[in-house]
């Protein structure tokens, strides 16, 4: 089957329909809705779910079917550092998780999605990826997650070679961009002039209105 669901996930909320485990849940119960979940799963794969900050251990991914890389994330918000995380890629899932200090085989989970909602992955100068989402409760609202990585051409190829696989998904690969590396830091935040980007968004907006059409904005 694929995409494969046996990739990690809690899959018991959807075996059962329940959104909390409850004492009430039987053996009995889960068995008995095995079948109807199965032929939900062949219909729409889009089941199951991680727990943030829940630990994981790393080496459930080791093998080949899965892409495992170092990154670290880039944020726009000086109170934020980036620390080195896992990121793996599952057939449907993108996954990030930041190292536990006490053991190195383990990790805790920071953020996951499914690739059904990644509208965009592009290699941002030499060692950068930058991964646009959609979000799953408002299909018009995106937003960005940057990262620095060696192996910023090998993360993208493998996400779309996924993502191609699924059935009715399409994602749009961003033409290679050569920035230097002090363009995406927080110094060129610094730099920005917000007035300006927000006048810029105010007469996208106004011509919208008038011409719902790309032109507008290209």
């Amino acid at each position: 089957m694929r995409p494969s669901i046996a990739d990690g996930r809690n899959l018991l909320n959807s075996v059962t329909g329940k959104y909390e485990w409850s004492p009430m849940v039987t053996l009995s119960d889960i068995v008995l809705k095995l079948p109807v979940f199965i032929h939900k799963a062949f219909q729409d794969p889009l089941c199951g779910s991680f727990t943030l900050g829940d630990t994981y251990d790393l080496s459930f991914w080791s093998s080949g079917e899965y892409f495992v890389t170092q990154v670290k994330e880039v944020y726009n918000s000086p109170d934020r550092t980036s620390s080195e995380c896992t990121a793996v890629l599952t057939d449907d899932i993108f996954l990030l998780l930041e190292p536990k200090s006490e053991d190195e085989k383990s990790g805790v989970l920071v953020a996951w999605g499914f690739l059904e909602s990644l509208v965009m992955a592009e290699v941002v100068g030499k060692s950068f990826v930058s991964l646009s989402w959609r979000a799953r409760d408002d299909s018009k609202r995106l937003w960005k997650q940057t990262f620095e990585v060696a192996e910023g051409e090998k993360l993208t190829a493998a996400i779309l070679e996924r993502m191609k696989k699924l059935d009715n998904i399409s994602v749009k690969e961003g033409k290679k961009v050569m920035l230097n590396e002090e363009e995406v830091t927080m110094k060129s935040v610094a730099k920005l002039d917000i007035n300006e980007i927000n006048e810029n968004i105010a007469f996208c907006e106004s011509s919208l209105e008038s011409d719902p059409s790309l032109s507008k904005l290209q």
